[in-house]
């Protein structure tokens, strides 16, 4: 089982988004503590370590760091300017 870390950055997008889709997005980013398991989960090709899992118009953007056990959240976006920093 991974843990979930969140970086600094997240709290900023979350502002952001609207709180009514807060919930939704806090519920599979907790399915994600089953990863590689966890459904809707792709590969962002440009990054190795980089994945990406949808939330209706929201994606979440996220590292899997194996060797410690840990996934870090690093955005949540919307889907039209989600991978802006990449």
């Amino acid at each position: 089982m991974m843990g979930i870390e969140f970086k600094i950055s997240v709290e900023k997008d979350l502002r952001k988004i609207d709180a009514v889709f807060h919930e939704n997005i806090f519920k599979k980013i907790d399915e994600l503590k089953k990863f590689p398991e966890t459904g809707g989960v792709k590969k962002i090709q440009t990054l190795k370590t980089f994945y990406r899992m949808r939330v209706g118009d929201y994606r979440v953007i996220f590292q899997v760091l194996k060797n410690d056990h840990k996934i870090v959240i690093v955005h949540i976006r919307h889907r039209k300017i989600a991978y802006r920093d990449f």
